[in-house]
């Protein structure tokens, strides 16, 4: 009966194991790092205006000369191949850069809307110019750009312009093209370097950052396009796609090999150890209850971050434990199932209290804890109810094998001096940890999250070093239901914000706002009437006269300004914005957002506290504002993972409390239990200042855990020493810390920041609250009370 009840089992196991492996290939994974962050509204709207807007989807190409054998036009033919060979779906348009004749022909097309765009001021600067002096000036400044190389090109512009009052707006467009800091130039209608070595294409696609499958696909097709380059030319991929596939890369490599190392160390540890074939089934108890749990975790959720699924080891290391008690007590109980009963009620308030800590995470903001606090407890539970209700079955027979010697050898330490002695220590130990913690510090920059390989960043750092733009500009957001309400919004932030600051408060960069190019319907109308009206009032008829005066002095006919006299009045205002200028629907791409139901225009200006300082005061009297900034999104984000990890901890600290003060029902207990709770969070913020490390919300997160491991190791002993327990507890507690840092410590190993920040405050912490608990506790128990029988 009892081996048709293994064979029973064991063969559901087996079922599960691979109906669970299967539907590991059909769970959706996300590696999001929205996720990870607290659902501050500012936070998120920062990461999501990021993700969702055209300026983080961009794919950038940049083309290298490898030999001085040849010459840019040879770069400049490779570059109109490849960019022929790149097509939809996963490449929608490329850009290579622009005509300067056509660039030149739109240009002097798109002044004919000039008018429109001058206000008042600009209106008595113009009106000061129609003086004989004022004429003069100009017809001389005309005539030395005729006399130029170039004058083919500038003719349109002085027949139609002679004051140059349009002058402004070419230096407009050539800010709004540079706002984002690259050094380009533009040689046979290409982007080129400032060396003339390197070429860049600028690529639309589809595929989102946050779409892994998609980035893959994509980063595949781009690399099998650029194998058709000549031999003589390299090409880097610059985009986020590259750093989510890099990441992908990296974390399931990780996930392989920490799970790798811990399960062959496991295996190996138990072997060894208990000399039994059969203690391989305290290995796979852990091992089924998180497969099962990602499963069943993914059925709940829909998809599974990889850094919570990177946490595998480590759950595994924390559920074993049970298994391991329940094991060595039957085995210290002759093989008997019912020898288990003695640690029930310990394995259970162990279980409770780290499901308990678990818990905590469902009070966090953050949606990642959730899908932690999830899959922890599952798997914990799981892994309880393996323990107690199967396990010892399974270990039961008529082959019953003796525990090894060592494992059954307690502490034979019990004398006054030495529990002094190794209190003493352990106080000094504390103090200076407390001492050391004052100079942790707390990490917020997200960007230590990414774990992309080194042969990315020094890649876009290669790229920064030939192209510039490496300082990203913070970014100013105005929003309208319609392009209208935004762009009225638009300009009176932009004219606040040049009034009250000055555009020399915001070098080297400067303010660059849409609103130097392009104003709103109502605005325009506006602008055109009091243009129309300024000539009217007898300036027209002055400026002709003046021209004619003294124009023969610098050789010019008298009809050499018609085309200025003939458009000078502007009779229809388009609503919207001009069509059929490629480079102004570059700009406005860049510049403009048409969002589901509403459309954002975008301003760019330095990253600099004072000029994010200014501006917030400004825009905190529009609504439907806000601002994007690196330096701002640290401070913010490093103030709501401070107020996250407090409440966390204050959450976890009281549920630990309550639940061990519960299940003891003993004060004296209860502190003694919570000794290495105290000693692995204390030892973790003096340690870590130690090798020059500062905390991040991985560690804080791993810190919560260590709460949990260590508050086991307390009960386990304390439990032990109230009853003077003979089930082999003292060696239970050791195996558990040892597998449990065999676990974290598979992820010293990874590559990814994140699971190595894990893996090293999981073995501070578990190896502190460990000796602890094996020597501090029993020390002071012995100090503080007697031992009950059994």
């Amino acid at each position: 009966m009892a081996d048709k009840r293994k064979r029973l089992i064991s063969g559901l196991a087996a079922s599960i194991i691979i109906f669970a492996a299967i539907g590991l290939r059909f769970i959706s994974f996300d590696n999001n790092i929205e996720l990870m962050l607290p659902a501050n509204p500012e936070i998120l709207r920062s990461m999501r205006f990021l993700r969702d807007s055209n300026l983080s989807d961009k794919v950038v190409l940049s083309l290298k000369l490898k030999s001085s054998e040849h010459t840019t036009h040879d770069l400049i033919q490779a570059v109109d191949q490849l960019e022929k060979s790149l097509k939809p779906p996963l490449i929608t348009d490329v850009i290579s850069g622009v005509s300067k004749a056509d660039l030149m022909q739109e240009m002097h097309l798109f002044m004919r809307y000039v008018p429109q765009l001058l206000n008042e001021h600009d209106l008595s600067k113009i009106d000061r110019q129609i003086t004989s002096e004022g004429v003069k000036t100009s017809l001389s400044r005309d005539y030395q750009q005729l006399l130029t190389p170039g004058s083919g090109f500038v003719m349109p512009f002085i027949r139609s312009d002679p004051l140059g009052i349009k002058s402004g707006f070419l230096s407009n467009i050539q800010k709004l093209s540079s706002s984002l800091g690259y050094k380009v130039q533009i040689k046979d209608g290409h982007f080129i370097s400032q060396n003339g070595r390197n070429a860049m294409l600028i690529l639309k696609t589809p595929v989102r950052l946050t779409d892994g499958f998609g980035s893959k696909n994509l980063i595949e097709y781009l690399h099998k396009q650029l194998k058709s380059l000549p031999e003589f030319i390299s090409a880097d991929i610059i985009a986020g796609h590259v750093h989510t596939v890099s990441n992908e890369y990296v974390m399931k490599k990780d996930i392989l090999l920490t799970l790798t190392i811990a399960s062959v160390a496991f295996l190996l540890l138990f072997l060894f150890i208990f000399r039994d074939i059969r203690a391989i089934l305290i290995f796979l108890i852990p091992l089924i209850s998180v497969l099962v749990s990602i499963n069943l975790s993914a059925i709940i959720l829909g998809k599974l971050s990889y850094f919570i699924i990177g946490m595998g080891a480590v759950i595994a290391g924390i559920a074993i434990d049970y298994g391991i008690h329940v094991y060595l007590a039957v085995r210290t109980g002759a093989g008997r199932p019912d020898a288990v009963k003695k640690i029930i009620k310990p394995v259970i308030i162990a279980a409770f209290t780290t499901i308990g800590v678990f818990a905590a995470f469902f009070f966090s903001s953050v949606q990642g804890y959730h899908q932690l606090a999830l899959f922890s407890i599952l798997s914990i539970i799981l892994c309880l109810v393996c323990a107690l209700f199967v396990l010892p079955y399974l270990l039961t027979g008529k082959h019953y094998m003796e525990l090894p010697a060592i494992l059954k050898q307690g502490s034979s330490m019990h004398s006054q001096v030495f529990d002094r002695i190794c209190v003493a220590c352990w106080g000094v130990i504390i103090i200076a940890a407390i001492a050391l913690s004052w100079q942790v510090e707390f990490n917020s920059d997200i960007s230590q999250l990414d774990g992309s390989k080194f042969e990315v960043i020094q890649t876009e750092q290669e790229f920064h070093n030939v192209w510039g733009g490496a300082d990203k500009p913070a970014i100013l957001v105005t929003s309208g239901e319609n392009l209208e309400e935004a762009l009225q919004c638009n300009e009176r932030i932009y004219t606040e914000a040049v009034n009250e600051v000055g555009e020399d408060n915001f070098a080297p960069m400067g303010f660059t706002s849409f609103a130097e190019l392009w104003l709103s319907n109502q605005t325009r109308i506006a602008n055109s009437a009091r243009w129309n009206k300024f000539w009217r009032e007898g300036r027209e008829a002055k400026l002709k006269e003046l021209l004619q005066e003294h124009g023969q002095a610098y050789h010019f006919s008298d009809d050499a300004f018609s085309p200025f006299f003939k458009n000078l009045y502007t009779e229809k205002v388009i609503k919207n914005t001009p069509e059929g200028l490629t480079f102004f629907d570059q700009l406005k791409e860049r510049f403009v957002l048409k969002k589901a139901d509403e459309y954002q225009v975008l301003s760019f200006f330095p990253d600099k506290d004072k000029c994010v300082k200014t501006l917030s005061a400004i825009i905190s009297r529009y609504p439907r504002t806000f601002l994007v900034s690196r330096n701002a999104f640290s401070s913010i984000l490093s103030q709501a993972v401070s107020s996250e990890v407090i409440f966390l901890s204050v959450i976890a600290v009281l549920l630990i409390l309550i639940l061990t003060c519960l299940l003891l029902r003993n004060i004296r207990l209860t502190v003694l239990a919570l000794i290495p709770v105290i000693t692995g969070i204390l030892l973790i913020l003096g340690i870590i200042p130690v090798f020059g490390l500062s905390l991040n919300a991985p560690c804080v997160i791993a810190g919560i855990i260590v709460i949990g491991l260590c508050i086991d190791y307390g009960i386990f002993m304390v439990y032990t020493c109230e009853y003077n327990l003979k089930t082999g507890t003292r060696m239970a507690v050791s195996l558990s810390a040892l597998t449990t840092v065999i676990g974290a410590g598979a992820l010293l190993f990874a590559l990814h920041p994140v699971l190595f920040s894990i893996g090293l405050t999981l073995v501070i912490g578990v190896v502190g609250g460990y000796i602890s608990a094996l020597l501090v506790i029993p020390s002071l128990y012995r100090l503080w009370q007697k031992p009950k029988k059994a």
